[in-house]
């Protein structure tokens, strides 16, 4: 389970059409900052990391063993995140106002898997 019961991908756009060159090869001036993001604001909610985006848990800035009890409480349906790639909701729209939003109180959403979570 590691890492994916606590924490979140971060995928509001396509990576390959916003995120920029990785750092190393970026100019002097710019390899301090990382990869630079042209999507919106370029961070908050429209940070792009993996191109997935959600949370596996309902808690997802503590950690608990929810990504385990998620995984296997709920049959899962295939989705694709905002910028196209594969993941997996609750199917039935069960669980779906389970995960907080991260800048809106008043917003939920359902919880995520990768597929190689539920190989």
């Amino acid at each position: 389970a590691g890492g994916h019961t606590f924490g979140k991908a971060h995928g509001a756009a396509n990576p390959g059409d916003h995120v920029g060159a990785d750092p190393e090869a970026s100019s002097i001036d710019q390899q301090g900052f990382g990869w630079q993001n042209s999507y919106g604001a370029g961070n908050a909610r429209d940070t792009i990391t993996s191109g997935f985006e959600g949370a596996w848990t309902s808690t997802p800035t503590d950690w608990s063993n929810g990504y385990l009890i998620n995984l296997y409480t709920y049959d899962w349906e295939q989705t694709a995140s905002p910028a196209g790639n594969t993941q997996w909701i609750p199917s039935n729209g069960a669980a779906s106002q389970l995960v907080p939003d991260a800048f809106d109180s008043s917003t939920r959403h359902a919880p995520i898997m990768f597929t190689t979570d539920l190989a």
